[in-house]
């Protein structure tokens, strides 16, 4: 009930997230990813609930799939 997966995109204001990044590097921070590096530098993040078929394209594996997917969307 406390765990979460984590899809891509992550969004954050600009503004916030370069200085989170500014901060995090000058003290030599190693964080998982742009949620965990706000939450270190005190900010909220919400969870926004997604779906399994987001998927992160960046194979031609990857691809396929998504290809696949929408074709079973489609009329």
């Amino acid at each position: 009930s406390r765990l979460w997966a984590a899809q891509t995109p992550q969004g954050f204001q600009v503004k916030l997230l370069k200085e989170c990044h500014e901060r995090g590097r000058k003290l030599a921070w190693e964080v998982t990813d742009d949620a965990a590096l706000l939450e270190k530098c005190g900010f909220p993040v919400k969870i926004v609930v997604g779906e399994e078929t987001n998927l992160k394209i960046t194979t031609p594996g990857d691809l396929a799939i998504a290809e696949y997917i929408l074709s079973q969307r489609l009329p």
